[in-house]
């Protein structure tokens, strides 16, 4: 069995009498301490909002498009090129 992770970390809140209250009857309801509904809310709030800024979504058309130029990508065009050869060069040189 793995070893349990120490707990050392403390986050502080200051909050008003009836939000505090709140929080106390959604555990109790829920059947958890405080810190066990509070801290398992935080994370799953926190994990929605890593979601959210690490994936992409795309209409049908888009997604079709992305596609075609994964399959079919267009030739490189004269400024492509260029860099490209650009960069041979400067490989070159060190």
């Amino acid at each position: 069995m793995g070893q349990a992770q120490t707990k050392e970390e403390r986050i502080y809140l200051r909050l008003d009498k009836s939000t505090k209250k709140r929080i106390e009857n959604a555990a109790a309801l829920s059947r958890k301490s405080i810190t066990e509904f509070v801290l398992s809310s935080v994370i799953s709030a926190a994990d929605e909002e890593i979601d959210r800024f690490e994936r992409i979504v795309l209409s049908n058309r888009d997604r079709d498009a992305f596609f075609e130029a994964l399959l079919h990508p267009p030739p490189p065009n004269e400024a492509l090129l260029r860099a490209f050869r650009r960069y041979r060069r400067r490989k070159k040189t060190h």
